[in-house]
């Protein structure tokens, strides 16, 4: 199962890169982002609660997919929100605190699946809804404007 698994997310993976593609052009970076935030946290929620094999794979393709828009639309969002002089600081301080945050998970992680082995996929959910939430606060759209 773990092959037919690791095929599905990178397929996933695929069908959220192009799909992202067009739906981020057509209808903006701030209306992708909140459902997509969504998405992934209901993604994650259906992974980890998945009682079937079909369901399993479901989840996988939701996650997989939503969450593969999420990172393209907020990498692209990220770098036409900032002005030009402070652009690449800006964006280079984005990645920083994401990877970080990824450091800080790792370290976490263990003690939270002691908790209980569902424990950090939960969270990880809940912190998808708060982003999802504070995509709502973002500055203006960023679709089909010229950067300053």
């Amino acid at each position: 199962m773990q092959r037919p698994l690791a095929y599905a997310q990178f397929c996933s993976k695929l069908l959220g890169g192009l799909l992202g593609s067009l739906l981020i052009d057509r209808l903006g970076r701030k209306r992708v982002l909140t459902p997509c935030f969504l998405l992934t946290a209901i993604g994650t929620w259906a992974f980890v609660n998945a009682a079937t094999v079909p369901g399993l794979f479901t989840a996988t393709v939701l996650l997989y997919a939503s969450n593969e828009i999420l990172w393209s639309t907020l990498t692209t969002f990220s770098c036409e929100a900032f002005p030009t002089d402070v652009r690449t600081s800006a964006l280079g301080l984005c990645v920083a605190a994401g990877r970080l945050s990824a450091s800080v998970s790792v370290a976490i992680g263990p003690p939270l699946m002691a908790v209980g082995p569902r424990v950090p996929f939960l969270l990880n959910a809940a912190v998808l809804v708060l982003g999802g939430a504070l995509c709502l606060l973002l500055p203006a759209e960023t679709s089909g404007k010229s950067l300053r």
